[in-house]
């Protein structure tokens, strides 16, 4: 099952557009900085409405039906995505295909995790649970990493950007395919003796209402709501970042030398952040516990936006490059950590349910900033965005230090 797992989140993470969808509203649109926020906002808000709901239902009836169904969606969106290029409404056309893609967003966030923790739990290897979501990572980021050069490319070779769209809808029928694959077993409580049993289990707003009393949760959640929204963030501004240091090297995008740097800088990045997701159980280890370590991360993470804002500012682009770089690896260290430590305070029956609720704060956030971020580009540039951010992210680590210290201790048996 290992193996799936990680061919799952191969299949998912090989979207060649992702690197260049921002680009593409930009120069394929022709779009404003806030006008892109607003599109990429859409989608958040769409996604962080359905989402909760949706975790509700495939923890209930079925995760692995949901995944199946949230791959088909996303191959739908990104034949639109490609069919918008030809389009006389493109914009329209665009805001249709995230409308598609956002309901299948909903249908994946915390199902796959929620998946892998159900399976290692049966097995009595829940302990195990940062290396598994660990190496899936791995897999995962490097996988887009080498999409990302795929795509690259694609768009010096074709001049466009319909082929990244096209093989993207490939992968994720294949996704779809694989998924039908896995047990049935793990569709969730739905299949769950359990429910043979003559007592009633809780009922599910009784214990999400109990989520509430759990003691650190909140500050957890709180500090990687504003972790990832940050991080997000980042990265999308991270598209006109890497073409301004293109064009600043007398380099073009489409058509262009310039299009395969970024594609380059994206397998990088995509395999240094793979490779750092495999360091998340050995980190927990030496650092002392999951909480030590998320604090640390945190505190790096608002040093590296940091330098990216003063790099911009300074209009030093190559240290604010390297610094994302560090950032990708950060986000992808602390991800297995965060979820083994939000799985050590849920109840099991909830696990995809809580890991939405989550993600669904985060939609909302990026939602708001996305737009905010992109009348402030427009207004007055990139340095004063990642300067935000920045400070945003101080505050994650300001939320983060108000959990329990004694929450993050490491379990005996944690190890790859």
């Amino acid at each position: 099952m290992i193996r799936r797992f990680c061919a799952y989140t191969t299949l998912r993470n090989l979207r060649p557009f992702e690197p260049f969808f921002v680009l593409y509203l930009l120069e394929g649109l022709q779009l404003s900085y806030a006008a892109v926020g607003g599109v990429l906002a859409f989608e958040r808000v769409l996604t962080g409405l359905l989402e909760v709901p949706f975790a509700a239902l495939t923890d209930r009836f079925g995760r692995r039906r949901g995944l199946i169904a949230m791959f088909l969606s996303n191959a739908c969106a990104f034949a639109i995505f490609a069919a918008s290029i030809w389009a006389e409404e493109r914009l329209l056309v665009v805001l249709l295909g995230q409308l598609v893609f956002g309901v299948g967003e909903a249908l994946r966030t915390g199902t796959h995790k929620a998946i892998m923790l159900d399976w290692l739990d049966g097995r009595g290897e829940i302990d195990r649970a940062t290396a598994v979501v660990g190496l899936t990572r791995v897999f995962s980021k490097s996988s887009g990493g080498l999409a990302a050069l795929i795509g690259g490319a694609l768009v010096y070779a074709t001049r466009g950007f319909a082929s990244l769209f096209w093989l993207s809808a490939g992968a994720s029928l294949a996704g779809a395919l694989l998924v039908s694959t896995y047990p049935q077993a793990l569709e969730g409580e739905w299949t769950r003796d359990e429910r043979s049993e003559q007592a009633t289990p809780p009922s599910l707003l009784s214990r999400i209402l109990s989520l509430r009393s759990l003691p650190g949760l909140l500050a957890l959640a709180s500090g990687s709501v504003l972790f990832e929204a940050q991080i997000k963030l980042g990265l999308a501004y991270l598209q006109p970042y890497l073409a301004q240091s293109a064009e600043a090297l007398g380099l073009g995008v489409v058509g262009s030398l310039g299009a395969l740097g970024i594609g380059i800088y994206y397998l990088v990045q995509g395999l240094a952040a793979g490779a750092s997701s495999s360091l998340s159980a050995p980190a927990v280890r030496s650092l002392g516990g999951r909480g030590p370590a998320l604090r640390l991360i945190h505190a790096l993470a608002w040093a590296s936006l940091t330098i990216a804002a003063l790099s911009l500012w300074c209009d030093q682009l190559w240290p604010g490059l390297v610094a994302m770089l560090f950032l990708a690896c950060l986000q992808n260290l602390r991800r297995p950590i965060f979820v083994a430590e939000l799985n050590a305070l849920t109840d099991p029956y909830l696990r995809a349910t809580t890991l939405s609720l989550e993600s669904q704060a985060r939609s909302w956030l990026f939602a708001g900033l996305a737009v905010g971020t992109g009348l402030l580009a427009d207004a007055w540039g990139l340095p004063l965005v990642f300067g935000l951010l920045a400070t945003l992210m101080a505050c994650s680590l300001a939320a983060l230090s108000r959990a329990r210290s004694s929450q993050g201790r490491a379990a005996p048996g944690e190890d790859p």
